[in-house]
């Protein structure tokens, strides 16, 4: 990995560190590792693609991605009123 790319997933990794906060990127980082490892584990114990299921998961992508929307909006603030800073009044 070059420089710049590492300097890039380290910022990147620190910006997401600074809005979710550590617990929460953790967490959040261990839930996709777990939800990836339990798809493959199917894909294994199954040795084919259910096109049901399949579709199912793909039709349900759009809850999941205004779910995931609503929470980077509630984690970053601007569902919350803009109310102007009280220092800005003070002489």
């Amino acid at each position: 990995m070059t420089t710049r790319v590492g300097r890039a997933l380290a910022d990147l990794f620190a910006v997401a560190q600074e809005i979710f906060g550590q617990g929460v990127l953790w967490l959040m980082i261990a839930a996709a590792i777990v939800v990836t490892l339990g798809y493959l584990f199917v894909l294994i114990r199954d040795r084919s693609v259910s096109w049901k299921k399949f579709h199912y998961v793909q039709f349900s992508m759009p809850a999941g991605a205004i779910l995931a929307v609503w929470f980077m909006l509630a984690m970053t603030g601007p569902l919350r009123p803009i109310l102007p800073d009280p220092s800005m009044f003070r002489c």
